[in-house]
C-alpha cells in the first residue's frame, strides 16, 4: 500500500475509531508504534461513540467518559474529536473537513458501514482507507460504503488470533511497522498523583507492605457475566485458611452504588482484612491498584484488559458461549493468567463455585 512511503512527508493524519476501555488496551501499541517510527506525524484521532445520543439528560455522562482520561494522558494524540451528541458530532465533523487530512484511517470493523462513509465524508477529495469486512450478498449499502473508499485494510479473520494481532495486522499493511509479540503486550503510564493516591488506600486499610494483595471483582454489565457474592465471601474465607493468604488484604471491588450493600455483607460474614474500593474521581484510581496486587480474581469486563498491567497471578471468570471458546479477547498478560469457564455452554458465570477458583490459587 503505497501510503507506507507517504507518511514520512505528511504533517498528519485522521484516524477514525469507536473504543471501549478493552479496545484500547491493545490499540495503544499501535499508536506508539506507529508514533515511534513517524515521530513528527501528527496523529488524530475522531471517537465515533456508539453510544451518541439526543437525550441531553445523558451529555454530561458520556462526556466524560472516563476512557477519554487515559486516551488523553497518552500524549500520543495531537487532537481528539467527540461525537456524544448529535451537535458534537455535527461540529467535529466540520473541524476535520477544514483540517483537509491527506488521509483519513477508519478502524472500523463493526457497523463498518458508517465508519467508511464517514471517511469519506471527512476526507473528502483527499485518501480515505478502511477495513475491507465481509460482507453479505445483498448488503448493498456496505458494498456501497466500502467501494467509496480509495484503499482497502485488509482484515484478520482468523478467529484463533488474539484481538492484538488483528490490530497489529491493519497498522502493517499502511505503515512501515512490524509488530513482535513482546510489541503487543498492553502497557500504561500512570500519573504520579494516581499512584500514590492507591499506596494511600492500602495503607488507610492496614497493608502493611509484606502482606499479599487480593483484589475480587464479581460486576459486569448483564447479571449473567456476574460472580456470586456469596461464592466471592466464600473464596476469601477459603484463602484466609490457607499459609499463602493468610495475612493477605481483600478489596472487593464496586460499583458505586452497590458500596454501601458490599460494605454491610462484610461485616454481616465478618470479613477481616476486607475492603470495598470504587473508583469515582478518575481512570487511573483502577489501574494504579491492580498495578500493586499480588492475585487479581475478576469476571469478563475491562477490569480483565485492565490486570494485564499487574504482576500479580491473573484469574478471569469467563462464560463458555462455543464448545471451543475463542482467544480473541482473554488478556494478553506476560505474567501468568489463568482462564475458569463455565461447565455448561451459556451458563451464567455465578456457576461457578469457590472451590473451583481455590483449585486455581492454592
Amino acid at each position: 500500500m503505497f501510503i507506507k512511503e507517504k507518511l514520512h512527508f505528511t504533517d498528519k493524519v485522521l484516524f477514525i475509531v469507536h473504543l471501549a476501555i478493552g479496545d484500547f488496551t491493545y490499540l495503544q501499541n499501535c499508536f506508539k508504534k506507529l508514533k515511534d517510527r513517524y515521530p513528527t506525524l501528527k496523529i488524530d484521532l475522531f471517537i465515533q461513540d456508539v453510544r451518541m445520543t439526543d437525550d441531553e439528560a445523558k451529555w454530561e455522562g458520556l462526556k466524560n467518559y472516563i476512557l477519554y482520561e487515559w486516551v488523553q494522558e497518552t500524549g500520543l494524540f495531537h487532537k481528539i474529536y467527540y461525537g456524544y451528541s448529535p451537535q458534537v458530532h455535527a461540529q467535529s465533523i466540520l473541524e476535520c473537513k477544514n483540517e483537509q487530512y491527506p488521509y483519513v484511517i477508519s478502524l472500523g470493523d463493526l457497523r463498518s458501514q458508517n465508519y467508511s462513509l464517514l471517511a469519506r465524508e471527512i476526507a473528502q477529495n483527499n485518501i480515505a482507507l478502511g477495513i475491507n469486512i465481509k460482507t453479505h450478498l445483498f448488503s448493498f449499502a456496505a458494498k456501497k460504503a466500502l467501494k467509496s473508499l480509495d484503499f482497502k485494510i485488509k482484515d484478520l479473520t482468523d478467529k484463533s488470533a488474539h484481538i492484538s494481532e488483528k490490530f497489529a495486522y491493519w497498522f502493517e499493511q499502511f505503515a512501515d511497522i512490524t509488530f513482535t509479540k513482546d510489541d503487543r503486550y498492553p502497557f500504561i503510564h500512570i500519573p504520579e498523583i494516581w499512584d500514590e493516591k492507591a499506596l494511600e488506600y492500602l495503607l488507610k486499610h492496614q497493608w502493611d507492605r509484606n502482606s499479599p494483595i487480593v483484589f475480587i471483582n464479581i460486576f459486569a454489565k448483564g447479571d449473567e457475566r456476574c460472580w456470586s457474592l456469596e461464592e466471592a465471601t466464600t473464596l476469601i474465607k477459603k484463602l484466609k485458611n490457607t499459609e499463602q493468604y493468610a495475612n493477605a488484604i481483600f478489596i472487593l471491588n464496586s460499583l458505586p452504588e452497590d458500596l454501601t450493600h458490599l460494605e454491610t455483607e462484610i461485616l454481616k460474614n465478618a470479613l477481616s482484612s476486607t475492603f470495598v474500593f470504587s473508583a469515582q474521581l478518575s481512570f487511573f484510581e483502577l489501574p494504579a491498584l491492580l498495578k500493586r496486587c499480588d492475585l487479581i480474581i475478576t469476571v469478563d469486563t475491562s477490569i480483565m484488559h485492565l490486570a494485564t498491567f499487574s504482576s500479580g497471578k491473573l484469574i478471569s471468570l469467563l462464560r463458555k458461549n462455543r464448545k471451543k471458546p475463542s482467544p480473541r479477547w482473554l488478556p494478553l498478560k506476560k505474567e501468568q493468567s489463568i482462564i475458569i469457564y463455565t461447565e455448561g455452554l451459556g451458563a451464567p458465570i455465578a456457576s461457578i463455585s469457590a472451590e473451583e477458583v481455590l483449585d486455581k490459587i492454592v
